[in-house]
């Protein structure tokens, strides 16, 4: 007997097919830059409106004792003057000191941020009315998260309630300082 010697390359070639090649893509045609304008748009700043019977002070809390007391004047567009005073924590101001404790009592460290060891703080600003209304709450500045941004938020709309009445309209600054122990 003998062997046979069978091919087995002519077989693959008979099944195998050839892939085909893959198109060329088309290359976008870059689009035209738009040449800029030579009208160069002014920032319009909008003033905020002041009523000339109400005068506004703004109190300003600051957490760093290294500050030191600083008083100013600013004019407003109608010539209204706006009282500033700066506090610190070693000066007793009874008017600042319960509404920075009734934050503090409200303000709860998130255990997410805890988790996360987020640490910073949040500058809120707000206008405190004579009624007890609070309106205008916003964040000034910030050096932490999202997380401690709206929790700070929260902390000051609910402590709103235990805030003292003012004597007159008065546009508060606070910082919030969110900082872990190590």
């Amino acid at each position: 007997m003998s062997l046979a010697s069978i091919n087995t390359s002519a077989m693959h070639k008979a099944h195998s097919t050839s892939a085909p090649k893959p198109k060329p893509k088309p290359k976008p045609k870059p689009k035209p830059k738009p040449k800029p304008n030579k009208k160069s748009l002014k920032p319009v700043k909008k003033e905020p409106e002041v009523k000339p019977e109400e005068d506004v002070k703004e109190t300003t809390q600051q957490d760093s004792k290294d500050n030191e007391k600083q008083e100013s004047s600013n004019t407003t567009s109608e010539g209204a003057q706006a009282e500033a005073l700066a506090y610190n924590e070693g000066v007793s101001d009874e008017f600042l000191t319960k509404i920075q404790m009734a934050i503090n009592k409200k303000n709860k460290y998130p255990r997410i941020a805890r988790i996360r060891g987020l640490e910073g703080e949040v500058l809120v600003e707000f206008i405190l009315n004579v009624d007890g209304t609070m309106q205008g709450l916003k964040i000034i500045q910030s050096t932490a998260g999202d997380i401690l941004n709206s929790n700070a938020l929260k902390a000051v709309l609910s402590a709103s309630k235990d805030f003292p009445l003012p004597k007159q309209k008065v546009r508060i600054k606070i910082p919030i300082a969110y900082t872990l122990k190590s």
